[in-house]
Formats: structure tokens, sequence, C-alpha cells
């Protein structure tokens, strides 16, 4: 079993995981019950069983299984908040984890599970439009980048128009919670501090009374978008493209 200092740039090998770090930890979390600290990611992480390989094959197998695994590196919180607490982007400002959560949890009953194929991870509202990413997380590496930057670029622009300069809430499963402005961020030129496309984690974009908004789910490669504004905008025009996903509730 490889450890995290076996590391080297120099042969440009990378840690594969098996099973993926992200499925390690998230069956670490359901045992538990409760989010992990970062002690315990870290324990978690140091714990799992992964080999070296060339990051080609890495980048191989990760395509085949339909998304990349969490950077081993940045598995801790601190490491991850450490680097998006860097941004420069004003439009972004870190809130509390709990706070930001709680509301979407309860009305959503968010239930996390990598290995849950079929259920949606949320209650899905009537009005819901659920759109299939399968056909970007199955191109091929330029074609995903872009497929993804499309649609990111689509459903902030969506925001901004329903937003205007309210500023919204954006979550990332057990990683740091934003409260930003799409008009402003979209003025500026950095890339976001949480993404729509769900490429690796749980996303969630919603303005504070939670009327509409995204939820992106990496494992099941749908976008859930709700409210009937929402829905008009960025769901219609991401149907021009993307087929409607069998878990749709709006037809």
């Amino acid at each position: 079993m490889a450890s995290m200092s076996d590391m080297t740039d120099a042969d440009d090998l990378v840690l594969d995981f098996s099973p993926p770090l992200v499925a390690v930890l998230l069956a670490a979390e359901r045992s538990k019950g409760a989010p992990l600290d970062e002690a315990e990611t870290l324990a978690v992480r140091d714990d799992a069983v992964c080999i070296r390989v060339p990051r080609s094959v890495a980048d191989a197998m990760a395509e085949r299984r339909g998304y990349a695994d969490i950077d081993p590196s940045g598995a801790g919180s601190s490491g991850r908040t450490s680097a998006r607490s860097s941004m420069s982007d004003p439009a972004w400002r870190e809130v509390d984890y709990e706070t930001a959560w709680t509301p979407f949890e309860r009305r959503f009953v968010f239930v996390p599970d990598f290995y849950e194929r079929s259920a949606p991870a949320i209650r899905l509202p009537e009005d819901a439009l659920v759109v299939d990413l399968g056909p970007i997380f199955e191109s091929d590496r330029a074609g995903f980048t872009e497929g993804a930057a499309t649609l990111d670029d689509a459903a902030f622009d969506a925001f901004a128009r329903l937003a205007g300069d309210a500023e919204m809430v954006a979550l990332d499963w057990q990683h740091p919670a934003y409260l930003y402005s799409p008009s402003a961020h979209n003025r500026g030129s950095d890339e976001p501090a949480i993404p729509v496309f769900p490429n690796g984690d749980y996303y969630a974009h919603m303005p504070l009374d939670l009327r509409w908004g995204t939820f992106g789910h990496p494992w099941q490669r749908t976008l859930t978008i709700w409210g009937d504004d929402l829905v008009s905008g960025l769901g219609e025009e991401l149907l021009t493209w993307l087929p409607r996903h069998p878990q749709s509730p709006r037809r």
C-alpha cells in the first residue's frame, strides 16, 4: 500500500485509490452518522488502499469510471479551505457551514450516498427538472472541459438574471460554504469557488429563500433544477443539448 509520502513529481506518478477515496470517505461518514472532521478525514485517507500509477493510467481509469476521484492531498478540510480562502474574487465570502446547509437539508432531506445510482439524493420538488449530464461525463477530455464550462456559464448567467445584485448560497458537501453575488461574479474573471457542474462532489446553488436553485449529483451524473423561473430559463436552455433524466418529475 502506498502512502502520501510516496508521491513524487519527478516520475509523474499519482496515487490511485481502490475503491475510490471519495467512496471510502462517504462510507466512513455514513458509519459515523455525521460529517468527518479534518483529523478523521486524514486518518481515513491514510488508511485507504492505493497504488502509484502513471497519471495517464489514472486519468483513463477515471474516464471509464465516469468521474474523477478527489485529490488526496486536499482531502482534509483545512487544505480545501486554505485554497479557497485565498481567492481574490470579492463576490464570494465564506460562511458558517452548518448555518448554510441546514435550510437545504431540512427542505430537501439530503441523503448523500456514493453507492446509490437510482434514487435521488434529495426529495425532488414537483416542479423540478432533472437534466442528464451523462453526455458531458462520457466525452473525451476536451469535450468534458468544454461541456462543464458551457453549463457553468449558462447557470451563472441565469442566476444573475434572477437574483440581480442579491446574494445566493453555494454549497459543497463537506467543504466550505459561500454567499456570493452572481452578478458580481460574472463581472470578474476568477473561477467560481463552487461550480454548478458537479465534477467530483455534490454542489448546490440557491437564493436565501430557496425558491429556485440547482443541485448537482456527480455519481448519478445529474443536475436538478427547481423553481419555474429557473426551469423555464436555464432548464430549457440545457435541454437543447442535454437529455432529460428519467428521475425528472417535470415533463
